[in-house]
């Protein structure tokens, strides 16, 4: 692990900002036959919710330059069930937008902004 810091979500996107993630590797999700979604190599635990949250982007196969083109940003939600992770949220959102409308609004905005989290980064 390249680096694991604990901080609160509402400090995540400050720290994410000063840090160098070029060279940390995406992994690609296809949704659908024409759809799939860059998630970043490194992501928020969030042990108390059960989840990982990545940053994404949607890209779509553009059929002219037989390649998939980005289309939108999105925040996505990785739930984590022992050994398997499941894709379980993705929204054109910043993560504490995200978490909230993914808590179906069971959680204000200032709990989801002081809930524990770490931020990795692997090799």
């Amino acid at each position: 692990m390249r680096m694991r810091k604990k901080c609160r979500i509402k400090e995540v996107e400050r720290i994410l900002a000063e840090l160098d993630l070029d060279d940390v590797s995406d992994d690609i999700a296809e949704l659908e036959d024409e759809l799939q979604i860059v998630i970043s190599g490194y992501y928020l635990l969030i042990p108390e919710l059960k989840i990982q949250v990545h940053k994404g982007l949607v890209c779509v196969f553009d059929h002219e330059a037989d390649m998939y083109m980005p289309d939108e940003a999105v925040t996505v939600i990785i739930e984590v069930t022992g050994q398997e992770a499941e894709q379980i949220c993705y929204k054109q959102d910043g993560i504490i937008g995200t978490l909230y409308d993914w808590g179906r609004e069971k959680m204000s905005l200032d709990r989801i902004e002081n809930i524990w989290c770490e931020i990795i980064v692997p090799d």
